[in-house]
């Protein structure tokens, strides 16, 4: 995975910032040909005739991670309905999904990335499968700078599932 500080590194911190989490890895020449099209797309992707600055990238081959900057500007949301547009017909074209946003994304005991919904996270929190030590996936990050300071994957404990999901500060901070 490309460390999160070297992670486009030509777009300023308050870039934009997407994260779609795929139904299923994405990897080897199925992940380079989805990049090498997203890639196609974003170098003539406009928002109100005016281009946008973006790079994109799949991390842990699972979340495809869109970075999008207009100088002086915003992407309306005529731009990023684009954006969605584009990644739900390629991934489509590509045999795989998009999980929706309120699914939660975590890493098992035995490291694979699952995603369940949320009553089925509370359950395994209640049950103590899951606690403030399991790592987690925040989708919910707006903004390059997040995702630079924070990460995508961090302790229970330590990200917005802490409060949602009572789960106390981890251990090992």
């Amino acid at each position: 995975m490309t460390g999160r500080n070297n992670l486009f590194q030509n777009q300023p911190d308050d870039a934009l910032l997407w994260i779609y989490t795929s139904d299923r890895t994405i990897g080897g020449a199925d992940q380079d040909r989805f990049l090498e099209s997203i890639r196609n797309f974003i170098v003539s992707w406009t928002s109100h005739e005016r281009p946008v600055t973006a790079e994109v990238e799949i991390l842990l081959d699972r979340f495809l991670v869109v970075s999008a900057h207009i100088p002086d500007g915003d992407v309306s949301g005529c731009g990023i309905d684009k954006l969605v547009h584009a990644v739900t017909n390629l991934s489509s074209d590509f045999g795989f999904g998009w999980l929706d946003g309120l699914q939660i994304v975590f890493k098992s005991d035995d490291g694979q990335i699952l995603s369940i919904g949320r009553s089925a996270f509370r359950t395994l929190v209640a049950e103590t499968i899951v606690t403030s030590e399991t790592m987690v996936y925040d989708t919910s990050l707006h903004t390059l700078g997040e995702l630079r300071k924070i990460g995508l994957e961090r302790r229970a404990g330590k990200s917005w599932h802490a409060s949602t999901f009572n789960l106390g500060a981890p251990v090992n901070a």
